[in-house]
């Protein structure tokens, strides 16, 4: 088997997985697959069109999980509950729709900064 044919299957092996097990991580493949972290990756990279890689947590924290991209907005995966049956509720959404409620513009602070106390407009 070729590198070319190897690749593309590693490809086709990786798309199934994550289709059957959305929100899976790079740890994971990587133990199913026996890949090393290069060869995941560009997998991954090759696939980015057909899958979405969303981060969660921050720092040392950080998470990636994948799913198959389905044409929604990337604002449908940024909604995904991390409890399942659980479901998201958007508090603006309801008080717009049940009290006709839409709550204030944020307005930005004006930047004050440190004057020198050479400046003299004087």
């Amino acid at each position: 088997m070729t590198l070319l044919e190897r690749t593309h299957r590693n490809k086709q092996l990786i798309y199934e997985f994550i289709s059957c097990n959305e929100g899976c991580t790079k740890a994971t493949m990587m133990t199913v697959f026996g890949l090393s972290i290069n060869q995941l990756n560009n997998c991954l990279n090759a696939l980015k069109g057909d899958i979405h890689l969303l981060l969660i947590g921050s720092q040392k924290r950080r998470i990636g999980t994948y799913y198959i991209a389905d044409g929604e907005q990337p604002y449908h995966y940024q909604t995904k509950p991390t409890i399942d049956g659980a479901r998201i509720v958007h508090a603006g959404d309801i008080l717009a729709k049940k009290y006709n409620y839409k709550s204030p513009d944020l307005r930005k602070r004006e930047y004050k900064g440190v004057g020198s106390a050479m400046e003299n407009d004087g």
